[in-house]
């Protein structure tokens, strides 16, 4: 699996951060690639600013992100 770090366009401030998801995709994506993301049930445009490749499984991410 990838988690991707992605920047998205939002003018309120407390969502100036990057978001984190994992990719499962077979499509390259990397670096600076425009994405298309789920944010708050919209389809909006993100920008990938950090790739990185896990063997973790999804249940152990949530785990440590609580």
């Amino acid at each position: 699996m990838v988690l991707l770090s992605v920047l998205i366009e939002r003018k309120i401030e407390s969502l100036n951060r990057p978001f984190s998801y994992a990719y499962h995709g077979e499509k390259t994506v990397d670096v600076g690639y425009r994405v298309l993301i789920n944010f708050n049930n919209s389809k909006i445009v993100g920008y990938v600013i950090k790739k990185e490749e896990t063997n973790k499984t999804h249940d152990e991410l949530e785990k440590n992100l609580g």
